[in-house]
């Protein structure tokens, strides 16, 4: 569990926390099995042909790098890396 989670909370918080966040193992690896399969359309929509077509291409390409970094991030934040 990141450290940066458990910022502000006491000791009872930060046991209650952890305990939490051990229980939601499962939901965690669903959700980021979920997020990992929309970061490979993301990539497949990135390599599309027709994106090229459109005069602002660049832009959607901008948009879709900055939205596989989220998605990476959130997927940090459901890990239990610390």
């Amino acid at each position: 569990m990141k450290k940066r989670l458990l910022q502000g909370l006491d000791e009872r918080g930060i046991q209650i926390a952890k305990e939490n966040f051990a229980k939601g193992y499962h939901l965690r690896e669903d959700l980021t099995r979920v997020l990992n399969e929309d970061i490979e359309t993301c990539h497949r929509s990135m390599e599309s042909e027709n994106l090229f077509e459109f005069p602002n291409w660049e832009l959607k390409q901008a948009s879709k790098i900055a939205e596989v970094k989220v998605l990476r991030r959130i997927i940090g934040l459901l890990n239990e890396e610390k």
